[in-house]
């Protein structure tokens, strides 16, 4: 998906676009500054609509990419086949078989689980990061939120298979 995205760009600026993780948006590149600024990069971003891409901005030479809720429910349509069989009964799979258990919906409209579930994809996660997506809420609204975690954590369950996170 991430490699989609990436053509995407190659093509749209005529040269090799390579995106990588940002904390201050979701993806971030500064391969455009061969070919121009940032700026009319982002400019140029924004025109292509790309069906994941919500926003692109330019900072300091880099191009920042904000991706929508098209994204992450696509990557857990995608990645999301199956239930692996137990990796190690380790605490994360336990709380992720946990969070599984309250069913499946679409990816929480939540940053933070976003976040990590974008970290997971790329490859970047650690257990602790998982294991505490929730913990920015207090109370009812995090228990609300882990009850919406089933899919995340089916797509998580499974890319710790394949992705070796």
């Amino acid at each position: 998906m991430l490699e989609r995205m990436n053509k995407h760009l190659t093509s749209l600026f005529k040269l090799e676009v390579k995106l990588s993780y940002s904390r201050e948006a979701d993806l971030s590149t500064n391969a455009f500054l061969a070919d121009g600024t940032s700026v009319e990069a982002a400019k140029l971003i924004n025109q292509s609509s790309h069906p994941f891409i919500d926003q692109a901005w330019a900072k300091s030479g880099w191009v920042l990419i904000k991706l929508n809720s098209a994204f992450y429910d696509h990557l857990l349509k995608n990645a999301a086949v199956d239930v692996p069989p137990s990796l190690n009964q380790s605490h994360l799979e336990n709380r992720l078989r946990l969070w599984l258990r309250y069913g499946e919906q679409p990816c929480p409209n939540d940053e933070k689980v976003r976040r990590v579930l974008l970290r997971c994809a790329l490859g970047l996660a650690t257990d602790k990061e998982i294991l505490q997506m929730s913990h920015h809420l207090d109370g009812t609204k995090r228990i609300e939120l882990e009850r919406s975690l089933g899919c995340v954590a089916k797509t998580i369950l499974y890319m710790k298979k394949h992705i070796h996170i």
